[in-house]
């Protein structure tokens, strides 16, 4: 079922009407709305032949028929009152303005290639290309003002003998000063469409960069968009003509030519859109408004352990905005350890904190991820480590020569933040000690020669440890998902100690507990704190004073 209704003139001058249709499924869906002839580009909100009325975070009316018209109208109203009453033009702009990547996109095609920024470039620049051939002409394309920094990923993603590379500029980096018109132009016409709205100087470097720097057949100009927070980017891809869909180009594999001819952009060039990301912390966490982010990425983090909880620490930890981050385990990947670990069958065999290196990589690329496959010890001997040098030093190795000689440390030197994690057997229960700078500390006796928790919260035969048929191998169950809870809380704990502002002036010990009802069925007894049955998981705060 479809409706007409004729609407007031608009500001253009042009009179239109108004199709509302209902669907077999409405309410269930939303009215199907188009306007007549089209304003495609000439009102906000019109995305080619359908009316947009709900933005980000948005969300529109469904079940009720009354209420389904009645939202829909009120939000039509408002766009009908701005472009035939109001008049108001400025404000059509910033309504254009406020989306206007959407409407560009929609404009033209969008190319096989992918561009990769490994960095947020802070001025308008020409930057340097590199090639990471795919097929059928989808190369990943890296890009940075920091030459440097693009044969470091180079050598990270290919070939690390790689010694130089003779990186081509085959993009360019603007920052805008106020957005452009909603109507993208052609690639001939660019340069013009650009020229009021960016810095004069970087307009020069651009025609520059366009005429004399960049000979090649495919040309990005990234586009920072003005205001935007956080940072929002469009790539324009210049095409020269006769280039192919699926042809393939190299950027810097090859020497540069010493004198480029003259690459001017002609009238039969294409102008298209290119999916591109940057790989910069201000991106990479800008969804993150809960974090310090920044104060985190300042701090430098001593890992002891990359088992089952240390490798969902290490993970939380660098999602979290830690940037400095060192990892000793001298341990390989086994089988077993796939259904509690973080790594994955490719690493099978692998020693864990190398493996674990290369993850996190894959994940936050602009970590710096040390992996130092020895014991601790050995990294002490071996100078690869200084206690003193980090900010906090975190262990979940669950060995007890390594922890007590650092609570020894602490118990001398103020100037040591440590977190000793650690889970109860079939991980019911987790625990974590923390000290932060603020004074000496030693937590040993609380624990006994063993290295067993003295208030532990469960009681299990042979401390809950299955012995396998080697010697010296065994281990200590518990589920995947109990220890990526205590992982949290270990990581939010540590979070805790390194926040300056936070001021952690006590010893914290901190508890996780979950399905505590089921330790008797698992073999065990509980005798940690009552909890009430409506409770299914809980953290207990606690403190632990010095000897």
């Amino acid at each position: 079922m479809r409706f007409e209704l004729s609407l007031p003139v608009d500001y253009l001058g042009i009179k239109r009407k108004l199709q509302i249709g209902f669907s077999e499924n409405f309410p269930s869906v939303a009215l199907a709305l188009s306007i007549i002839p089209s304003p495609w580009l000439e009102w906000p909100h019109i995305l080619d032949d359908f009316v947009c009325l709900f933005g980000g975070g948005d969300k529109a009316v469904y079940g009720d028929p009354i209420e389904v018209i009645d939202n829909t109208f009120y939000r039509l109203g408002k766009l009908i009152s701005l472009v035939c009453e109001s008049k108001n033009f400025s404000q059509i702009k910033n309504e254009f303005d406020s989306e206007v990547i959407s409407y560009w996109a929609m404009q033209t095609a969008l190319s096989p290639q992918k561009l990769i920024l490994l960095n947020k470039p802070k001025i308008s620049a020409p930057l340097y290309t590199l090639s990471k051939v795919g097929t059928l002409g989808r190369e990943d394309i890296w890009i940075s003002d920091n030459e440097k920094k693009v044969l470091e990923h180079y050598q990270w993603q290919v070939s690390p003998s790689k010694k130089k590379i003779d990186a081509g500029k085959g993009a360019f980096y603007l920052k805008l000063t106020s957005t452009p018109n909603v109507k993208l132009p052609t690639a001939f016409g660019l340069v013009d469409w650009l020229s009021s709205h960016a810095d004069g100087n970087d307009i020069k470097a651009l025609k520059d960069w366009l005429e004399n720097d960049s000979n090649y057949p495919l040309r990005w100009v990234i586009l920072e968009i003005f205001n935007s927070d956080p940072v929002s980017i469009i790539s324009l891809l210049i095409k020269r003509k006769g280039v192919r869909d699926n042809q393939t180009f190299n950027f810097g594999l090859r020497k540069a030519k010493k004198n480029p001819r003259v690459n001017l952009i002609g009238v039969r060039d294409k102008l298209l859109i290119t999916d591109a990301f940057i790989l910069d912390n201000e991106v990479i966490f800008s969804r993150s408004k809960d974090l310090k982010v920044e104060d985190n990425t300042k701090n430098k983090v001593l890992l002891i352990g990359a088992g089952s909880l240390g490798s969902h620490v290490a993970s939380q930890l660098i999602h979290s905005g830690i940037k400095d981050l060192t990892i000793v385990d001298p341990d390989s990947l086994d089988d077993s350890n796939l259904g509690r670990h973080i790594l994955t069958i490719d690493d099978l065999g692998e020693n864990k904190s190398i493996a674990l290196k290369k993850y996190l990589k894959s994940c936050i690329p602009t970590a710096l991820i040390t992996a130092i496959p020895q014991t601790f010890y050995q990294a002490l001997f071996y100078k690869d480590i200084n206690i003193n040098s980090y900010d906090c030093i975190v262990s979940t190795s669950a060995d007890w020569s390594t922890e007590y000689f650092i609570w020894e440390m602490k118990s001398k030197i103020k100037d040591i933040a440590f977190v000793q994690a650690w889970v109860e057997p079939f991980a019911f229960v987790g625990h974590v000690l923390c000290s932060g700078k603020t004074k000496t500390a030693d937590a040993r006796h609380l624990f006994d020669r063993s290295g067993n928790f003295r208030r532990k919260f469960t009681h299990w035969e042979n401390n809950g440890y299955h012995k396998l048929p080697a010697c010296g191998v065994g281990f200590i169950p518990g589920s995947s998902l109990s220890i990526q809870q205590i992982a949290g809380m270990v990581s939010k704990s540590v979070i805790a100690v390194l926040d300056k502002n936070e001021g952690l002036g006590c010893n914290a010990w901190n508890s996780f507990v979950t399905d505590s009802r089921k330790v008797t069925m698992a073999g065990g007894q509980y005798i940690g704190p009552e909890i009430d049955e409506n409770i299914e998981s809980m953290v207990i705060r606690n403190e632990w004073c010095d000897k």
